[in-house]
């Protein structure tokens, strides 16, 4: 395993498309799982996370899912195909949207590491998909017979990290390799690694390499700064200083220049443009080479051969250019020109200010502004009048009285005029004559849909209609439900309808001519489905079916023959056989025995009524049952059963030496008295066999061997072919493996040699599973089903001896609408999940034994079963 210092996230993408047979898509969770087992899994060392794609891309579990390796594998190992077609990119954007992230479990600083395996070209478009995953993590391609697609998983294209295997048998020899190149993390992309802060990080297989960064010298680990200016390795000008930097050099200028960003020299520094200087307020630098002067501003002069900058008073000296309507203002070094009251400009060009025009008036907000030269004046708009505080007030023509509006309109003032509009309920011009509106003719009225409007002068009303009442808070129309209310007149069932109710009466009762519900009698009407061998009886509103005696069920579905031979419910005495009838059972005595078989069966003495068959050199010893020949002193007993000429015992019967004579005794599956053997299977002896063997690792291999002699010594009880006996064959433990369909193997010897090959696997329980499979396959005219022929039963044997996994009630009872199902359950089965499984009833076919080497002594029970069922 990897070191636990080894901290990966590791993401695997599967192909489960359609090209991928089950057992396929098994072989690459086993690649999965041999990849998984070589590392440390946990929290702080690996994560796995896998992704089942095909149609569609289905997360099994993510980065944070398990924390230890046995949940890993087991979640791998659970994992079914779901067939469909292949979209890689569909996966990958999955991926990359769903699972690296810190709430899917990505962890920061730790690399990932994206497994994708196909079987073939993708049906979707990868590139983008793959160019957002490779930012994101190292992307290793597996390409199962087909590379088309797959280069674009490479990471910054280096295709060695694509690889093509021609078979799935290449991934088994394989997964060391993926496991080395997992395990060469990148040091530097990590920031694991050592390097430096003045050097580079170089990742190289299983490492990495430091080298210092240009200007620096040393190893990797430590590097130093180089002098350049120490060592008088440096290029600078004659007017240039050499600064030692990190890594490097600097050339700064000398006092008095500065630095030309474009030509990169020194250039002399305009001390007058850089406030380098020391000259006054009033004074301007003048920049020299080197150095600079200072001289007067303009509006300053030296006074009278002084030394100091005095201001000029341009105003007074008529110096200046202002307008003739602005005033000159003197200022220190200078004068401004300011326009008078009413004009606008620089004071050297000045003209009228439209006060109306820029809004700069003061008039209310209701009067005309009027420009004038230098100023305005403002007058009040029609239908307003000057107030005394020089506002301007609306006049209200409503009140006045001097409004001109019609009959049924009224006078609406508004500021600065008035309105007329007619009063709800009538229309045409205000200003002449109002009319009233008929709402209800022109649809105008809003009543609701379950409602009648009625015309008002001026107004309408709405009224809700029969069977409809109005709701106080929506004003909506709603039905009124006489069922609740309990106002309806109906005898049984009331119906609620949209404005009114139906009566109607409940099953088993019929509506009468006065409106009353009464009894139908279905038994004596003929509308009953009981069932052939059911007594129909009527009951009030319904009727029930019972199962005449003999039979079993509910009457309804099915009524089938009580065995009760096999059920252990037959009249029966000791040393009789039970044989099962349509409806009843009959008993006879064994051979051996005489009377009626409900009664008594008594003892034969067949020595001494001459019955048996000694030599006439031999002595006739009766027992129970039987008789004995022993040869009489001077004679030797003759094997009879060595030569078929010798004994008459029949071809389906075995023949037993005894002293002086022997015996003859039908084989399992034929009845007699062993001189003629018949069939003893109900009906004939033509069956579909389904066999399901548990191969869990509990069962151990060494009683393997035992399940598979108790599965020959069945088959061998019965004549196998078409018109005999077909068997279909089915193993499982955590998965299913169909090993043969029903229509495979046509003779004993064929199929007994298959018995022979059935491997043991090992592994969990899941029975449910198992069940279903066998029901979808097994049971299909694909399959050899004969299931257009009515005299072929149908039977299926469930062996395990363990609690199942998963459910079986559910996989169980749709098998049973296929076959009859015999349960046999062996030493750790739950009785429960027998009885779940089997047929009815469970005493019948639910069998328990409580070891392996029991199974060959139950090998007639069974028979007997198979042979009883229907």
């Amino acid at each position: 395993k990897c070191q636990s210092d080894t901290a990966i996230d590791l993401v695997f993408l599967v192909d489960s498309s359609t090209s991928v047979r089950r057992q396929n898509f098994n072989q690459l969770l086993h690649f999965v799982s041999d990849i998984v087992r070589r590392f440390q899994i946990g929290p702080n060392d690996v994560q796995v996370a896998l992704v089942r794609y095909s149609s569609s891309a289905d997360i099994a579990f993510s980065l944070s899912a398990h924390s230890d390796e046995t949940n890993v594998i087991n979640s791998i190992v659970s994992i079914t195909n779901n067939p469909g077609s292949r979209k890689l990119g569909q996966a990958l954007q999955t991926v990359s949207n769903q699972l690296l992230s810190s709430e899917a479990g990505q962890r920061d600083g730790v690399p990932t590491v994206v497994i994708a395996i196909a079987t073939g070209h993708s049906d979707d478009l990868i590139n983008s998909a793959a160019r957002d995953m490779k930012s994101k993590a190292t992307v290793i391609g597996v390409g199962i017979r087909s590379m088309k697609g797959l280069n674009a998983l490479a990471l910054m294209d280096l295709k060695e990290m694509v690889f093509q295997l021609y078979n799935l048998d290449c991934l088994n020899k394989i997964s060391y390799c993926f496991f080395l190149i997992i395990l060469d993390i990148d040091e530097c992309s990590t920031k694991t690694h050592n390097c430096h802060n003045s050097a580079t990080c170089t990742n190289t297989p299983a490492s990495f390499d430091c080298n210092c960064i240009e200007g620096f010298t040393g190893d990797g680990l430590t590097c130093t700064d180089i002098d350049e200016c120490g060592l008088g390795i440096f290029q600078c000008t004659t007017e240039q200083n050499c600064q030692n930097t990190p890594s490097s050099y600097k050339c700064v200028c000398k006092t008095g220049y500065i630095m030309n960003n474009r030509t990169q020299g020194c250039e002399d520094i305009d001390e007058c443009s850089s406030d380098q200087n020391d000259c006054s307020g009033k004074t301007e630098c003048v920049n020299t080479i080197g150095s600079f002067t200072c001289q007067c501003l303009d509006g300053y002069a030296k006074q009278n051969g002084g030394s100091f900058c005095e201001d000029i008073d341009e105003c007074a000296l008529g110096l200046t250019g202002c307008h003739t309507n602005a005033d000159c203002i003197n200022t220190i070094g200078s004068y401004q020109c300011k326009c008078n009251a009413g004009y606008t400009g620089d004071g050297f060009t000045c003209e009228d200010i439209d006060e109306c025009a820029l809004g700069t008036h003061s008039c209310h907000p209701l009067a005309e502004c009027r420009n004038t030269k230098g100023s305005y004046h403002c007058e009040c708009r029609a239908g307003y009048q000057t107030h005394p505080d020089f506002t301007c007030i609306d006049i209200n023509e409503c009140s006045q009285g001097i409004d001109n509006c019609g009959g049924n309109a009224t006078c609406i003032n508004t500021v600065g005029k008035y309105n007329c509009t007619c009063n709800v309920g009538y229309t045409g011009d205000p200003f002449k004559q109002c009319i009233d509106i008929d709402e209800c003719l022109l649809d105008q009225a809003n009543c609701d849909k379950n409602a009648e409007c009625t015309n008002l002068i001026g107004d309408f009303i709405c009224s809700c209609k029969t069977g409809y009442e109005e709701n106080p808070t929506t004003r909506v129309c709603e039905d009124i439900d006489e069922c609740a209310e309990g106002t309806d007149q109906c005898g049984m069932d009331c119906a609620n309808t949209i404005g009114s109710f139906q009566c109607s009466c409940r099953d088993g009762y019929k509506m009468s001519d006065s409106g009353t519900c009464t009894d139908i009698d279905e038994c004596s009407t003929g509308v009953d489905d009981c069932k052939e061998n059911s007594v129909c009886t009527n009951t009030v509103g319904g009727y029930t079916c019972k199962c005449d005696h003999g039979y079993q069920g509910d009457g309804k579905v099915s009524c089938s023959d009580i065995n009760e031979c096999i059920g252990g419910t037959s009249e029966c005495v000791e040393n009789a056989d039970c044989i099962n009838t349509v409806g009843s059972h009959k008993c006879t005595c064994k051979d051996g025995y005489s009377g009626d078989g409900k009664v008594a069966c008594t003892n034969i003495d067949e020595c001494l009524l001459g019955t048996h068959n000694c030599s006439g050199n031999a002595t006739c010893t009766n027992n129970i049952g039987s008789y004995v020949c022993d040869c009489n002193r001077g004679y030797t007993d003759i094997d009879e059963c060595a030569s078929p000429f010798l004994n008459d015992c029949a071809e389906n019967g075995n023949c037993t030496n005894t002293n002086g004579s022997y015996s003859c005794a039908c084989k399992i599956g034929y009845s007699g008295d062993g001189k003629t053997c018949d069939v003893k299977c109900k009906g004939n002896n033509v069956i579909d066999l389904v066999i399901l063997l548990d191969t869990s690792s509990s069962i151990k291999i060494n009683n393997f061997d035992l399940i598979r002699k108790f599965v020959a010594n069945i088959i061998n009880q019965f004549e196998v072919g078409r018109n005999g006996l077909m068997v279909g064959m089915a193993t499982y433990s955590r998965s299913v493996q169909n090993l043969w369909e029903l229509n495979q193997y046509g003779d004993k010897e064929s199929l007994l040699r298959a018995v022979r090959g059935i491997v043991y696997n090992g592994g969990g329980t899941n029975t449910g599973a198992a069940i279903t499979n066998i029901t979808d396959i097994k049971f299909s005219e694909r399959a050899g089903r004969k299931c257009r022929r009515k005299d072929v039963k149908a039977v299926t044997i469930v062996v395990t001896d363990g609690k199942s996994w998963d459910s079986v009630g559910e996989p169980a009872l749709l098998l049973r609408n296929k076959s009859s199902v015999i349960a046999l359950g062996v030493k750790n089965a739950v009785k429960s999940q027998l009885v779940e499984i089997a047929s009815y009833p469970p005493e019948t076919y639910a069998q328990e034994v409580t070891s392996f080497t029991d199974l060959e002594k139950f090998t007639s029970t069974l028979f007997n079963i198979i042979c009883g069922t229907d």
